[in-house]
């Protein structure tokens, strides 16, 4: 089914310092191997608890700066910041919410025609 926007907020944003992509790095030893066995039973409860108990120590994240995170007009140009929330429904009849955020590429009006 179609997802139903429930609700969309726009505002102005001031000014932000350049943006940076954060760096991670992985680490898979024997310790790691046994406790990922361990919490999904040795493979067959595979789901996103069980992996969660042994992924935490798998991958790490670093004190490194990532890549610079680039946006049109840089991050010195004012534009609209959204929140944007949908409802999903499926077709047994389950819904659930998903909300999207961003930016715009500059704080303006556009028409589309």
């Amino acid at each position: 089914m179609k997802p139903q926007v429930i609700s969309a907020v726009f505002f102005t944003t001031s000014t932000y310092e350049d943006q940076y992509g954060s760096s991670f790095t992985t680490h898979f030893d024997g310790g790691v191997k046994e406790r990922l066995l361990r919490s999904t039973e040795r493979g067959t409860r595979l789901n996103s608890v069980n992996l969660a108990d042994a992924v935490g120590d798998a991958v790490t994240m670093t004190a490194r700066r990532g890549l610079d995170i680039e946006i049109p007009g840089g991050w010195g140009e004012k534009r609209l910041s959204f929140i944007i929330t949908f409802l999903i429904s499926d077709y047994a009849g389950s819904t659930l919410r998903q909300v999207l955020t961003g930016y715009t590429d500059y704080n303006a009006e556009s028409e589309i025609s």
